[in-house]
């Protein structure tokens, strides 16, 4: 269908990411205004909403997308360069698959683990659909000696410089 090869071909050009299948509703209307919801499943596994309009009653359509996309390796690239830097240690960083991918401003997780075991929640807000995210590394199952969580240390990386 058009709807299928539009969001093909916007999740290519937009982000670089393979879609192995596209799943839209069947029974749309074809409709000047009307409005419907896909789901694309990347080669990862990860699912992209997008919604769609039809601007006419020819099938022409506009997409937007609902969720953002980062690659993974970007996020586990900053993190492991803050562990590095910051607590001078290295650490592994899982982000369960080639992508990160949730609507803006909502966060999605990470684990990092430090040699010793040491296991941190890495939380990663995309910002928008340019590849802009904020990154909050904070303990996880780890307290301090008084018992209260430590404070997660936040940075922000905005399209591959860190400001």
């Amino acid at each position: 269908s058009v709807a299928v090869e539009t969001i093909r071909m916007a999740v290519s050009e937009d982000f670089g990411a393979g879609v192995e299948s596209v799943s839209c509703p069947g029974d749309i209307e074809v409709a000047a205004g009307g409005r419907f919801e896909c789901e694309a499943t990347l080669d990862d596994g990860s699912p992209m909403r997008y919604t769609l309009r039809q601007l006419d009653g020819e099938g022409r359509l506009s997409i937007d997308p609902i969720d953002a996309l980062v690659e993974s390796s970007d996020v586990v690239r900053r993190v492991v360069a803050h562990f590095r830097g910051e607590l001078r240690s290295d650490a592994t960083v899982d982000c369960g698959g080639t992508y990160v991918v949730t609507p803006p401003e909502e966060p999605a997780e990470c684990t990092a683990v430090e040699p010793d075991g040491t296991q941190y929640l890495v939380t990663v807000t995309l910002l928008d659909y340019d590849g802009t995210f904020n990154i909050e590394v904070g303990d996880v199952g780890v307290s301090g000696e008084d018992g209260n969580e430590d404070e997660p240390d936040r940075f922000h990386h905005d399209s591959g410089v860190l400001v």
